[in-house]
């Protein structure tokens, strides 16, 4: 995933929670999109770390996956917190 997309999102969900933070219930529920893929990049880390007969192309495979998912989730997390603000107004 493009680098600056992902600075983009991540400075737009801080500038969110700044300035109008009654609109951001969405980032704090745990049962959302974003959340659920973090929980799954944390889940495909731990696998790397606790399978010791993972071949290091398997492991490096392993870390590209859970780097998307960890970039996905965060651009959600930034696009529901703008949406939520948008609805509310």
């Amino acid at each position: 995933m493009h680098q600056g997309a992902i600075k983009n999102t991540t400075d737009i969900e801080a500038m969110l929670k700044r300035e109008q933070p009654k609109h951001l219930s969405l980032v704090h529920d745990p049962n959302s999109k974003w959340a659920v893929l973090t929980k799954q990049a944390h889940r495909i880390f731990h696998y790397r770390l606790t399978q010791h007969n993972l071949s290091g192309s398997d492991r490096e495979a392993l870390m590209l996956a859970r780097n998307e998912l960890l970039a996905l989730a965060k651009s959600l997390k930034a696009v529901s917190s703008v949406e939520n603000a948008l609805n509310e107004d």
